[in-house]
């Protein structure tokens, strides 16, 4: 569940800066399916991302790429990354790039089980090392963006209320 809090945040250079804030991350929701440009970046609490950009194209219902991120340059390779593969789940740190390819659709894996499950492994182990320790990071970020589950959500189109089905401001 995620509920709404409002947050105020410093302004450096025209942009939000979330360095005075270790709690928060950058999250960007991009659609990834032909013939639509839509987009839309904000700020998600308690994802606990200590540096870096995790990305993927599994994120329910819609599976547009999010991005979760501290560092920007990051989250463009890892954006850059996805678009070469056409679809995956990677972890972006300082240049170093761990992934798992999901080939079909952007969705799938052709591994078979016990090759995927220890690529699944291996990065699941790296986001630890960046701060992500929940038993299932990877469903974590697929659901951070999903507009069914209360309460607010992050589209490609705007933040979303699971309850009211209207769209809310990022700055109210």
């Amino acid at each position: 569940m995620t509920l709404e809090k409002i947050v105020e945040l410093s302004v450096v250079d025209g942009y939000l800066s979330l360095r005075e804030n270790a709690e928060l991350n950058y999250i960007s929701v991009i659609n990834r399916h032909k013939g639509y440009d839509t987009h839309m970046t904000g700020v998600i609490e308690k994802f606990h991302l200590n540096e870096g950009a995790v990305a993927g194209t599994v994120s329910h219902d819609s599976h547009n790429l999010t991005v979760v991120y501290k560092d920007s340059r990051d989250a463009r390779t890892a954006i850059e990354e996805i678009r070469k593969m056409k679809g995956e789940i990677v972890l972006v740190c300082n240049g170093k790039i761990t992934k798992i390819a999901l080939p079909i659709a952007g969705l799938l894996t052709d591994k078979e089980p016990d090759e995927f499950i220890s690529q699944v492994n291996v990065l699941k182990k790296e986001l630890k090392k960046h701060g992500i320790e929940y038993k299932n990071p990877i469903m974590r970020l697929a659901t951070s963006a999903l507009p069914a589950a209360p309460i607010l959500k992050i589209t490609d189109m705007g933040l979303v209320n699971a309850f009211t089905q209207q769209f809310v401001s990022l700055f109210p």
